[in-house]
């Protein structure tokens, strides 16, 4: 069989089974198997599979057919330009999660040169390590002036499993002497700087109710009966933790900007605080600058 045809038969048994986009998730598992990306995979279209690579990809459509996420099929994700290795411990990243690399990066261009000190940044709840991995990785492509010398940078992860997968990561883009890990509830580990600049948090923000068929692990979706348990009890925490003029970058649902809104300037009365839109006119980030 050729690629050609097992690419039409796979695309076929997914589309059977009523996955989204059976075409495309046809072809990136057909050039993960065949390792080649799809400029090749179109080129070789009638090259032969061999019975290995055959029965692979049969291996790998029938875990997409039952719903397995690609990236957890293939291991690989790719995000803010980069890619990612991925396993179902740790959450899928998402494009609008990269609005919390892009904040990053503008509020640490606007703070370097006017600190004499090094600015601390923390990654709350990192699971794969993208976000911050990804802020290491484009500081100095941004602006040739910047460096991560100038920039501490700290994750946290409840899991020990996600931990591994993010040092995976700093393997992977040549950074596992950029980030100090701490297994830590939340800020919990007493080993953790008692201040820091910028506190970047991605955390589980679906209701309770919502998230039983989803495929990702509980631990990185379940935000408790609203959603919004596990946000506010980090922004309690969170408020004792961060330095003058710093500011918290915080991913929230769609549907929650009102309510976390309200809970941070009830808390952080002095506070400035604004919503980001994602690419799809959604509420995606809760910026907060902090004056104490």
């Amino acid at each position: 069989m050729n690629i050609r045809q097992a690419q039409i038969k796979a695309r076929d048994l997914l589309a059977k089974n009523n996955i989204n986009a059976p075409e495309l998730d046809a072809k990136v598992l057909l050039a993960n198997v065949i390792d080649q990306d799809d400029t090749a995979l179109f080129k070789s279209s009638d090259a032969p599979l061999t019975n290995s690579q055959y029965s692979k990809y049969l291996r790998h459509i029938k875990r997409r057919a039952r719903g397995e996420p690609v990236a957890y099929i293939t291991h690989q994700k790719e995000f803010y330009g980069y890619n990612f290795y991925i396993n179902n411990n740790v959450l899928i990243p998402r494009p609008e999660t990269e609005l919390l690399v892009e904040e990053a990066i503008k509020f640490i261009k606007s703070k370097v040169y006017k600190v004499e000190s090094s600015l601390n940044i923390i990654d709350i709840g990192t699971g794969s390590g993208c976000i911050i991995i990804s802020i290491i990785k484009a500081i100095s492509d941004i602006d040739k002036r910047l460096s991560v010398d100038d920039v501490r940078f700290s994750a946290t992860d409840i899991s020990k499993k996600a931990i591994y997968v993010a040092k995976i990561n700093t393997r992977k883009h040549g950074v596992v002497d950029k980030i100090k890990f701490y297994r830590s509830d939340l800020f919990s580990n007493k080993k953790m700087l008692k201040k820091y600049d910028i506190i970047i948090a991605n955390l589980p923000y679906v209701p309770k109710s919502n998230i039983k068929n989803l495929p990702d692990p509980n631990l990185a979706l379940d935000g408790g009966g609203d959603g919004t348990d596990i946000i506010k009890n980090f922004l309690d925490q969170a408020k004792t933790r961060l330095n003058n003029d710093g500011v918290i970058l915080l991913e929230i649902g769609f549907n929650q900007a009102k309510d976390i809104r309200e809970y941070a300037k009830k808390i952080m009365p002095k506070s400035k605080i604004q919503v980001i839109k994602d690419l799809a006119g959604l509420d995606r980030v809760i910026k907060i600058v902090f004056d104490n």
